[in-house]
């Protein structure tokens, strides 16, 4: 697998804990309907562990409904909220068709948008490297 250096190892981690806690904020709106009072702050493995559970037998919601849900939000223009299940759904099954599929056109997607915009050539870079580890995933 091709790892691309991006930024300091300190920049990239503390990007890397924001991603994680919005993932977790956006999870928990998501599948709320976006109807959310006052989110109780959960870690990452808590929500994982509640939500979708490598015992497929005992989900919650499951890596199916999410991939679907997920599905729905990128058709609806909302590829944010879309890339918040997907990291669920893959934390659970990360070698799940389906979810990396639907990762990799979320991210195509978000490409697409940033190109449109002058500036932020590190989220142009970010969204390429992700393109490229997702791709990687789905040809194992």
């Amino acid at each position: 697998m091709k790892q691309q250096q991006i930024g300091s190892g300190k920049v990239t981690a503390i990007s890397m804990v924001v991603i994680i806690g919005l993932s977790v904020i956006g999870v928990i709106t998501a599948l709320s309907g976006g109807d959310v009072k006052k989110p109780v702050p959960l870690k990452t493995k808590e929500v994982v562990d509640s939500i979708a559970l490598r015992n497929m037998s005992d989900n919650v919601v499951g890596v199916d409904k999410l991939v679907g849900k997920a599905k729905q939000y990128l058709q609806s223009q909302q590829p944010i909220q879309a890339l918040y299940l997907l990291d669920v759904a893959l934390a659970a099954s990360p070698t799940n068709k389906p979810a990396l599929q639907t990762k990799l056109t979320t991210l195509q997607y978000l490409l697409q948008q940033a190109l449109g915009r002058a500036g932020n050539n590190y989220e142009k870079d970010y969204l390429q490297s992700r393109i490229v580890v997702t791709e990687e995933a789905l040809e194992q």
